[in-house]
């Protein structure tokens, strides 16, 4: 089976049409097939919907939460201890990157899955490591 972990500028760049939007898209729709899931840590849900609490507002969140939930994303609710460990371990290896980020990386390595993202910026230096696995949709 294919996983993949999405950051929170993946659904960011779908929700606002931005460059690679498709990508997006193109990997909801393989979903429809029984060998792809597809989730993202509520820590970095939580940053798309603060996001959009922000700017356009809360109303605008809510319904771009609902639509998230509508899709099949499966959202992991749960900071195991594990999981805590070893985001704090990333955050500690790579330096300076946001607590978001180090969840993200933490749920693909701990819990398996390729990380789908844009952030060059933060993540680039794990890329080039190795240890986890990321597909780039620009």
């Amino acid at each position: 089976m294919n996983e993949y972990v999405l950051d929170a500028c993946a659904l960011v760049a779908y929700f606002n049409r931005e460059e690679g939007w498709n990508e997006l898209w193109k990997l909801l729709r393989r979903t429809a097939g029984a060998n792809t899931k597809i989730r993202i840590n509520a820590i970095n849900l939580l940053e798309v919907y603060y996001g959009y609490c922000k700017s356009p507002g809360q109303q605008y969140a809510d319904r771009v939460f609902d639509i998230i939930s509508e899709l099949q994303i499966t959202v992991n609710n749960e900071i195991s201890n594990t999981l805590l460990k070893h985001a704090a371990y990333l955050k500690t290896k790579y330096g300076r990157m946001s607590l978001a980020d180090a969840i993200l990386l933490a749920e693909a390595s701990v819990n398996g899955g390729t990380i789908v993202t844009a952030d060059h910026k933060e993540l680039d230096k794990v890329d080039i490591d190795g240890e986890i696995d990321f597909e780039w949709f620009r």
